[in-house]
């Protein structure tokens, strides 16, 4: 029988579609897949085909919670993960281990690090840490995802990485610690190494782009940066005429979506985004989600969908509005659109500033800093500007030579062996 290799992930669909991608070529490598996440997507990984494990939790209310209580601040975001995660911890980490019983490699993402590489050791198996943006990486080169960009040199920049690790250490440490205090019978936590430079030993996934984020010179050996893990459609996935309808009338519309993320604080502020679109005379396609609640009835310039592949609509609309998750910005990226960015907290505010620096989008605009000044001025750059249009037709192309998933099965294969 062909070796079963545990995806294990936690937080929102950008947390777990690339898992998908990844477990389609696990199988077509000849590997058994199975992938552990927030019970919420099941049916996603039903759709297509992926034996699913769940996982206790709501990844809608951490999106929530995150962007009105934590925002930028990366403190705030550590202690509000790790007060989020503490009630649940114990049944994850069961869950986590019950989906990892009878796998020959594990395969964890950020939230799941620890428990993924504890059970690794636990069982005596090999495992690889797969993240979607820049972590457990020091370097000089641009600084960890959830701080500013300062102009204060490469040791400020490399500083940043450290403090990252540092308190996810630290959090993930203590937080377990206190689960085996309330409960004795837990294994205790097996070390977690770092070389000296701060990178983990752990063969690391880098899963993004190295067109949007270049190989810093201290890129380690067991680190692989391999572009991003799309996942294919749903070989029944049939658009809708209405939206095929839509999209075939002038002007071509914009894709305004912010996944997973909502605001209660800032809702009026997101529905602004629509006023700008009616009153310019544009038209937009509103993906339904957390980020707009109720918006009640839509302008005819408006089209409202809900479950439609990026990859089939992104190369048909002008440009994309979105919050600035890794897996958005490398779908809008792969499709060849301007791309206009709202980071509401963690990672988003990074990619904002790389597609910004690509010259595929304006400067991203803060969450607290959206009106409908600052979004019409940002619409207009990236309908309108002949240069954001063709820096982002150039960067498609690159996107789409790089081998994704492809590198990643390369690196599984060289630590778990052949299927």
């Amino acid at each position: 029988m062909s070796k079963r290799i545990t995806l294990l992930t936690y937080g929102t669909r950008g947390d777990v579609e690339p898992f998908i991608a990844l477990a389609q070529s696990l199988a077509e490598a000849g590997y058994r897949p199975i992938l552990a996440a927030p019970r919420p997507f099941h049916a996603l990984a039903e759709a297509h085909q992926i034996p699913f494990a769940g996982l206790d939790g709501d990844p809608a209310a951490i999106s929530a919670a995150l962007t009105d209580q934590a925002g930028m601040n990366p403190l705030k975001m550590i202690r509000f993960m790790s007060a989020y995660l503490y009630p649940l911890a114990e049944r994850v980490f069961g869950q986590a281990a019950l989906a990892c019983q009878e796998s020959d490699a594990i395969v964890h993402t950020f939230l799941m690090t620890y428990a993924g590489h504890h059970l690794a050791i636990e069982r005596g198996i090999p495992d690889v840490s797969a993240q979607f943006f820049p972590v457990f990486s020091p370097t000089g080169a641009y600084p960890a995802p959830v701080f500013p960009d300062w102009p204060l040199g490469p040791g400020y920049r490399r500083s940043t990485h450290r403090l990252v690790t540092f308190a996810f250490r630290f959090g993930s440490e203590t937080l377990y610690r206190r689960l085996r205090r309330s409960n004795p019978n837990m294994p205790s936590l097996h070390a977690w190494q770092l070389d000296q430079k701060g990178w983990i030993e752990t063969p690391l996934l880098l899963a993004y782009s190295s067109r949007l984020v270049p190989p810093p010179a201290e890129l380690g050996a067991n680190a692989r940066l391999t572009g991003f893990w799309f996942p294919r459609p749903c070989l029944d996935w049939q658009p809708t005429g209405s939206l095929e309808r839509f999209l075939e009338s002038e002007p071509r519309p914009v894709f305004i979506g912010f996944g997973s993320m909502s605001s209660a604080r800032h809702a009026a502020r997101l529905m602004e985004c629509l006023e700008v679109i009616d009153a310019q005379g544009l038209r937009a396609v509103l993906a339904d989600g957390p980020g707009f609640p109720s918006p009640g009835p839509l302008p005819e310039s408006v089209c409202l969908i809900e479950e439609v592949p990026y990859s089939w609509l992104f190369p048909r609309v002008a440009a994309v509005v979105h919050h600035g998750g890794a897996g958005t910005t490398g779908s809008a990226a792969c499709a060849g659109v301007p791309q206009v960015v709202i980071p509401f907290s963690a990672d988003q505010a990074f990619w904002g500033r790389r597609a910004y620096l690509a010259g595929v989008a304006p400067e991203p605009i803060p969450l607290r800093r959206l009106s409908a000044s600052t979004f019409r001025q940002a619409l207009a750059a990236a309908v309108q500007g002949v240069r954001m249009r063709e820096a982002a037709e150039a960067l498609a192309g690159e996107v789409r030579g790089e081998p994704g998933t492809a590198a990643a099965i390369e690196l599984i294969r060289q630590v778990a062996g052949p299927p």
